[in-house]
Parts: C-alpha cells; sequence; structure tokens
C-alpha cells in the first residue's frame, strides 16, 4: 500500500471541493492538475465563482495557466460566472484571452447585453467607443437585424456596424420591410437616404412604419424628398406633424404630395394646408382637387373612394356619382370594397352600371381566390364568372390558351354548368385538351359513342387524353371509360412508377380488356384472397371484367385491407355479384321476416324488392339496392363516417346489403348530389316499454354452398318505411326545396305500395310535406347479417347487442 499516494489522493479531494470544482473533473484532469489549479483558486479566493463554471470550462481552466490569469481578472473586475460560461461557449478562449481584458469586462458586466449578442458583441463593438445612448439602443438594434436581415454577411457589421445603434434601426421603424437588406445599405452608404427617413421618423413621432413603397419612392430621390421634408418639418407645428407623416406615408405618393403641398401652401393655401392633416378625406380633397360626398363616408367606402381619387380613376368616380343609388345600396361585403380587388384585380375605370349592380351580388373573396387574379389585367365580367367558385375553376381558366375573352368564357361556364372539375386534377393537360376544342364538343362529338358517359368521367378522359387518346374510340360503356380514365397512369407506368414496355402502352382497348383479368393488380389479389379457381373465372368472364371496370376491384380490395375480419362476407358477397346473383343473395329465402320479426308476404317482398326511379329536367331520383352503389354510400356525394376508405363507421357498411335495407340516390346533371338510407322495419306509436334483445341469428347465405332459412314467429307490429337522414352536396339553393319534393314524393308512392307507414328523421322538418307531423315513435331495430349497423338517425352505430329491441324518438310521420 503506498501511503503517500493516499494522502495526495485526499488532499486532492480535500482541495477540490474546496475550490468548488465538479467531482467529476477527476475523470478528466490529473491529480497535480487539480491540485495545483484548486491551490491558485483557493488563493484568490474564487471558490464560489469556480462553482458556478460548468465542467467544460473548469478543465479549460485547469489545462491553461493563461486562462486562469484571464478568468481571474474577470472576476476581480465584477463579471458573473454565468456570463464566463456563456462568452467561452460561444468563443475559443485562445481567442478570448487575445481580447483587451477591461473592454471584454465591460461588456460581459452590460446586464443589456444578451447571452445571443456576446461573440457579436466582442467581434465588432468591443473597439467602438460607444456612447450609453448607443449602448442603450445596440441591444435592439441587434435584435432586429439578425430577425430581419436575410444576406448576414459579416462585412456588413464590420463596415457598417455603428449603424445598429441608430434610433431608425433599433426601434421598430424598419419592421414592415420585406426588402431589409437593401434598405440597411442604401442607409449605410447613401447619407441623403439616411437624412430622408430619419426626417419621417423625426416627425412621425417615433411613431410609425415604413413599407417597402415609402422606402423605394425614398431611395429613388431622396435629396429632393429630404430637402422637401425639411421644408414640410418648418411648415408644420409639432402637434401637426405626426398626423401628416402618417396620412403622406399611407397616401404612398410622396414627391407628388410634398411638392403640391410647397407649390399650394405657397399659392395662398396656407391655412388649408393646415387644415388638411385633420383626416384621410380632408389630405385627399386639398391635393386632388376633388370634394369628398359627405356620404360616401364611411370605413368601407373611404378607401375605395380615396384609391379612386389618388389614382385619378375619373371614369369611376363619375360612374358612382351618375349611379349613387345603386353605389349607396352596396353591403359593405361587396368584393368591390376589397382593397385587393380595386387595386390589383379589375381596372374599376373600366366598370359600368350593369357592372357595379352585380357588385351588389359578388361578396367579400377569399385571399386564395383573389391571388389568382392579381395582375393578370382580366375583365370584370371574368372576375364575376369565377370568384363564386372553388380556386381550381379560375387555376383552369388562366391555364386556356384561347385568344378571344368571349370564347374562354364560354369554355369555363360549360366546366362550371357541368359541375365536374375535382381538387387534384391535371389542370393543364385539361386545359390544353379545352384550348383544342370545348367540352362540350368532346361530349358530344369525340364521346358521343360512350353511352351514360358522365361530365367528371368525361373530363378524366380529357385529363389523361394524351396518354389514353388512342384508346377513346374503342371505349363502350361509361363503366369502361371510367376504369381508363381513373386508371390511365396505371396503364402506361408500373405500380413502382417506372414506364412499361412500348409495346404494352400501344395495346388497343381489345387488348385491355383480355388482359384485365390478368393484369389488373387489385383483382388478382382479390382472386387470391377469395380462392376464386380458374374454372370460376372462366365462367363469369364477361361478369368480372365489368366489376372490375366498374372500380369494383379497386372499391373491395380497398375495404378488405382495412377490414380483414369480414373476409368471408365480402367472399359471399362479391361471389353473388360475380355470377349474377346478387339480389338473390340480398333477399335470400326469409331473411327479411328474420330481420324484422314480422311475416312478410311475397308479394310485399316483390314490392320491397322493386326499385323505383323518377326524372324530372335534369334531375333523376332512384332507388338502389346493388353491391357497387351501395358501397360507395360514404363517398357520394361527400365523405361520410361509412366510407369505405376511410370512415368511422366503415364496419356498418355491410349491413346496408341487409334485406331490408336500400339507399336513396339522387343525381342532378349527371352528377349524384344526394343520398339517403331507406329501411323497412316496424313499429308503433308512443315510448317502448321494454326493449326486446336476441342474440344475432342471420347471416349473409352462402350460395356457394346453399342454406335454407327457417321461420320466425309472427308480430302484430305495423310495418314502417323509414327515410334516414340525408347527406347532400352541390344542389343549387334554388333546387333545394324542388329536391325534397322529389324525395318525399317518390318515399310516399313506395309506402303506399307496401301500404306501410312512412317514416323519416327530423333533419327533414323544414321540408316535410304538411300531412306530415312531430310525434313519439319507437321503431324496431332489424337484425343485421353484417353484426353492426349505422342508424344515424337512431344516434349512430347500433351494434349486434341492439338487435330486436325498440328505439323510441322523435320522428316525421304521415
Amino acid at each position: 500500500m503506498n501511503l503517500r499516494k493516499i494522502r495526495i489522493h485526499r488532499k486532492c479531494c480535500r482541495m477540490l471541493l474546496e475550490a468548488g470544482l465538479n467531482k467529476k473533473i477527476t475523470e478528466r484532469c490529473s491529480e497535480q492538475r487539480i491540485l495545483k489549479g484548486a491551490g491558485k483558486i483557493l488563493e484568490n479566493k474564487a471558490a464560489q465563482q469556480i462553482r458556478e463554471l460548468k465542467i467544460d470550462l473548469q478543465e479549460q481552466f485547469l489545462e491553461n495557466p493563461k486562462l486562469q490569469a484571464y478568468i481571474f481578472e474577470l472576476f476581480r473586475k465584477g463579471v458573473p460566472a454565468v456570463r464566463c460560461n456563456s462568452v467561452f461557449e460561444k468563443i475559443e478562449a485562445d481567442t478570448l484571452i487575445g481580447y483587451e481584458i477591461d473592454r471584454v469586462a465591460d461588456i460581459l458586466s452590460d446586464n443589456r447585453i444578451s447571452n445571443e449578442f456576446l461573440e457579436i458583441y466582442l467581434r465588432y463593438y468591443r473597439n467602438i467607443d460607444l456612447t450609453e445612448t448607443e449602448k442603450g439602443r445596440l441591444p435592439t438594434g441587434l435584435k432586429s437585424y439578425f430577425s430581419c436581415r436575410k444576406d448576414r454577411e459579416d462585412t456588413f457589421l464590420a463596415e457598417h456596424g455603428r449603424l445598429l445603434c441608430s434610433e431608425l434601426v433599433s426601434s421598430s421603424f424598419l419592421l414592415k420591410l420585406q426588402d431589409y437588406d437593401t434598405c440597411l445599405k442604401r442607409m449605410a452608404e447613401d447619407e441623403g437616404v439616411f437624412a430622408a427617413l430619419q426626417a419621417v421618423f423625426e416627425m412621425s413621432g417615433h411613431s410609425i412604419q415604413i413599407d417597402d413603397d415609402t422606402f423605394q419612392q425614398i431611395a429613388a430621390e431622396p435629396v429632393r424628398i429630404g430637402k422637401n421634408l425639411g421644408w414640410a418639418e418648418a411648415f408644420f407645428t409639432e402637434e401637426e406633424k405626426p398626423a401628416f407623416i402618417k396620412l403622406l406615408i399611407g397616401n404612398h405618393s410622396l414627391q407628388y404630395d410634398l411638392e403640391t403641398l410647397r407649390r399650394k401652401a405657397e399659392s395662398g393655401h396656407e391655412i388649408e394646408a393646415h387644415r388638411m392633416v385633420k383626416d384621410r378625406i380632408a389630405y385627399i380633397s386639398f391635393f386632388y382637387n376633388n370634394p369628398f360626398v359627405d356620404q360616401w363616408k364611411g370605413e368601407y367606402m373611404e378607401g375605395l373612394i380615396i384609391y379612386a381619387i389618388s389614382r385619378k380613376k375619373k371614369a369611376f368616380l363619375r360612374l358612382i356619382q351618375e349611379n349613387t343609388d345603386i353605389f349607396m345600396s352596396l353591403p359593405c361585403t361587396s368584393v368591390l370594397f376589397q382593397a385587393e380587388f380595386y387595386s390589383h384585380i379589375v381596372n374599376i375605370n373600366s366598370l359600368n352600371r350593369k357592372n357595379l349592380t352585380q357588385c351588389g351580388k359578388l361578396k367579400n373573396c377569399p385571399a386564395e381566390i383573389l391571388e389568382i387574379f392579381y395582375d393578370k389585367d382580366r375583365t370584370f365580367q371574368e372576375f364575376a364568372i369565377l370568384c363564386d367558385m372553388p380556386a381550381e375553376y379560375a387555376k383552369l381558366y388562366f391555364l386556356l390558351e384561347i385568344p378571344r375573352v368571349d370564347d374562354r368564357l364560354r369554355v369555363i361556364r360549360e366546366i362550371i354548368h357541368a359541375g365536374c372539375l375535382k381538387n387534384g386534377m391535371d389542370l393543364a393537360s385539361i386545359a390544353g385538351q379545352l384550348s383544342v376544342r370545348p367540352f362540350s364538343q368532346w361530349m358530344q362529338k369525340i364521346f358521343s359513342h360512350i353511352e351514360g358517359l358522365e361530365p367528371e368521367v368525361g373530363l378524366r378522359l380529357l385529363e389523361n387524353y394524351s396518354r389514353i387518346g388512342h384508346l377513346v374510340w374503342d371505349i363502350r360503356t361509361a363503366a369502361e371509360a371510367r376504369y381508363i380514365a381513373c386508371s390511365a397512369k396505371d396503364l402506361l407506368y408500373h405500380s413502382e412508377g417506372y414506364p412499361l414496355p412500348c409495346a404494352y402502352r400501344d395495346k388497343d382497348m381489345e387488348d385491355i380488356r383480355e388482359a384485365v383479368l390478368r393484369e389488373n393488380p387489385e383483382w388478382l389479389k382479390l382472386q387470391d384472397e377469395f380462392q376464386f379457381t380458374e374454372e370460376f373465372i372462366a365462367e363469369n368472364e364477361a361478369r368480372i371484367r365489368n366489376f372490375i371496370f366498374d372500380d369494383g376491384a379497386h372499391i373491395i380490395w380497398i375495404y378488405l385491407q382495412r377490414m380483414r375480419h369480414k373476409s368471408e362476407e365480402l367472399r359471399r358477397l362479391v361471389y353473388a355479384e360475380l355470377t349474377g346473383r346478387f339480389r338473390e343473395l340480398k333477399y335470400f329465402g326469409n331473411d327479411l321476416e328474420k330481420e324484422l320479426d314480422y311475416p312478410v308476404s311475397e308479394l310485399d317482398k316483390n314490392v320491397w324488392m322493386k326499385n323505383l326511379w323518377e326524372e324530372k329536367g335534369d334531375l333523376r331520383i332512384w332507388e338502389e339496392d346493388g353491391l357497387l352503389p351501395v358501397m360507395r354510400i360514404g363517398e357520394v356525394p361527400c365523405k361520410t363516417c361509412l366510407s369505405y376508405k376511410t370512415g368511422v363507421y366503415k364496419e356498418c357498411l355491410l349491413a346496408c346489403h341487409d334485406s331490408n335495407k336500400k339507399v336513396l340516390y339522387l343525381s342532378w346533371k349527371g352528377k349524384i348530389v344526394l343520398r339517403a338510407a331507406i329501411r323497412l322495419t316496424k313499429g308503433f306509436f308512443g315510448k317502448a316499454e321494454h326493449n326486446k334483445k336476441q342474440p344475432p341469428q342471420l347471416e349473409f347465405a352462402d350460395l356457394s354452398h346453399r342454406k335454407d332459412g327457417e321461420g320466425e314467429k309472427q308480430k302484430t307490429e305495423k310495418l314502417v318505411l323509414f327515410l334516414e337522414k340525408a347527406y347532400t352536396a352541390g344542389i343549387p339553393e334554388n333546387m333545394q326545396k324542388l329536391v325534397m319534393e322529389m324525395v318525399f314524393r317518390m318515399m310516399e308512392q313506395k309506402a303506399k305500395l307496401l301500404n306501410t307507414l312512412l317514416v323519416a328523421s327530423t333533419s327533414y322538418l323544414k321540408w316535410k310535406p304538411e300531412r306530415m307531423h312531430y310525434a313519439l315513435f319507437s321503431i324496431y331495430i332489424s337484425r343485421s347479417k353484417a353484426g353492426s349497423q349505422y342508424l344515424d338517425s337512431l344516434d349512430g352505430s347500433k351494434s349486434v347487442v341492439n338487435e330486436g329491441s325498440y328505439q323510441a324518438h322523435n320522428f316525421l310521420l304521415e
């Protein structure tokens, strides 16, 4: 045992603690260094300050004798240890100890200087003799500089660092500038620019912020403007100066206003010149010799009128003077009063009486719409047609390469009328094709052979026409067109993204029809998942192709990926669809009686199964019970919680294929704008005393292994035709009443044929026929083959625990 080493170690530990060194320093420095350094610390009575130093700095302190002396001297000059930590984190020790210590100590002791800028101060300001006023301004000047400046090269501070001590930089005067860098550079290099800006700042009472337009005007003629500002400073009283500068800057016409002011004041209008600082109206009237009509006063009007006067929009001013009744009737929400509209979009001198009247119907536009029109030099009519539409329509319009405005408007009106432009479409591709011929000619000539083609699918064909144009003449059905349009990229590109061989791209429709069963990836996955044999595929080839072309493989595969536990139910539904027996599955045997726990005659069942439809002009309404149309109910006309892709209650989607459920669809100009679930069930007036609960006993029939159901005991309740809440999108406001009349007319017809009571959700209260009233009614929740079902008129999802029970709610009843 080496007693000497033990004694040294014990001494080292004792002195380490007494000197305020971190215990972990023993892992970094030798005992000799620690003993020597600790002795110096105790000798200089600096243990308390050393204790506050970070361990990295303590290590440097022990290893570097010059640094020790420098830090001890900083401590003696009153520099806190925490400031030493901050400065040595930013500057290398060897660099710092080369700086004159008195300057460093002064900077580190100044609490106005934040840790963030210590390095900047020491690098650029340690050798500059700043006044106390400049020292007070510099911290905020640096903060503004580093928050606003984009080009932060070191040379600027090295050459013009003192500029940041000026009140112009250290105040908020320059903070609105977008081109802050240029302004700062001109201020540093051009005394005239600095002097003119200083004059504006002083006259404003240090209470204004300039914008880029003001700076650019001053920078263009600094001496001239500075001279005129000097005259104005002597002309106005101290009380008048801030108001004058605010009005001058707000009018964005510095040189004109200053020279006009001086000329008019020296010509005998001195009294009027002093009065004009009262408000903007007096200011504009003085400078532009155009009296402001009293009845035009109002915050929303003033901006427009002042703009018109100051920009010499004489034709517009004459228009509103001659049509004061129309102008005064415009609501404050009119787009005419939006600054972006009259300053960036439409030349208001071009407006006429008709346009002025139209402005009463054009409300404030969202910024995203207005920005599309900025500085496009377009007419009022173009704006009026597009401003109320989604942004995609305006974007498409500006991509059209059609010379005449009338022709461009005719093209975009057709697209607006069809309502077929969707977010995410390739607007450039569509615009290219519409620049060749209008949409109506594409539909009536090029696509006329495709039976039942909807406008949206037609526009999708245009979107991809450069890829699929060679296929179009051979497309037979709307289903094929939909498949080709929606799969255009997949037909030409592999799923990994690289182009397929040219030979494949050159195939015609027969090749695609022939190959679709072998090459459609989603169908191949379904075939494997459901174990459909080659023999089965050969027997049902035509229906499978239609299924794929109608997005069936896509819809079912997406749903299956999210609902793996529903695989067997889906297999049975798809099997029935592909064999042409889906209706047999949906209305299998006595499933309807089982679901309702109610006797249903064969005649009533056949009446329920028959789908009604009606057309009236561009409106068409129909009952739907097919596999794919029902699977789409959460996607059209809008996304809902039953969406097969993202719906929160998508698990309940399969319950819509129960025997007692259908969907009511309504389309306008070929586009679905309304859907509502309808159910055949039972119920009675009043509130049910007891909820009857039964375990689920139903499942979709397996037609590949046919099973027969057993009869249920008969009940005496009244059959009910129930109309669920409607989901709508895209119905013009003036057609909503007509749409709801068609809905109730069809439901009343169906209820009459079935001899049932019509019951509707209270969401129709505004549209209900007079003979329907509001009442408490107990309605039966039928049993479902899918387990869970979504009934949003009964507070949402009703799972198997609710099957066979009554729910009492207020409904609309005949």
